[in-house]
């Protein structure tokens, strides 16, 4: 398994235990609203523990309203911006 590869699985694994954290795994957020600023704190550690340009979140919870951001950029040194609509390769979820 490549480095980049390694990263990505111990990401999402850390993603998932961060999303756990927010309680929202447990649905115990269903009822309480979501702390967008510590979900950005989160997206921004991550990143930078990970060492990747960008991300995408998405955050569905039933009878709320979906929340959705992109982070960073979608290559590193370009501009380019990580948004809702983009598209990631396979496995870099």
């Amino acid at each position: 398994m490549s480095n980049w590869n390694r990263r990505g699985l111990l990401g999402l694994m850390a993603g998932a235990a961060s999303v756990a954290t927010l309680g929202l795994a447990t649905g115990r957020a269903s009822a309480a609203a979501l702390d967008e600023a510590r979900v950005d704190g989160l997206a921004r550690d991550f990143m930078e523990k990970f060492e990747v340009p960008g991300l995408a979140v998405a955050v569905v919870r039933t009878g709320q309203p979906a929340f959705v951001r992109g982070y960073g950029v979608r290559v590193l040194g370009k501009p380019d911006p990580v948004d809702i609509h983009t598209l990631f390769g396979i496995a870099s979820n």
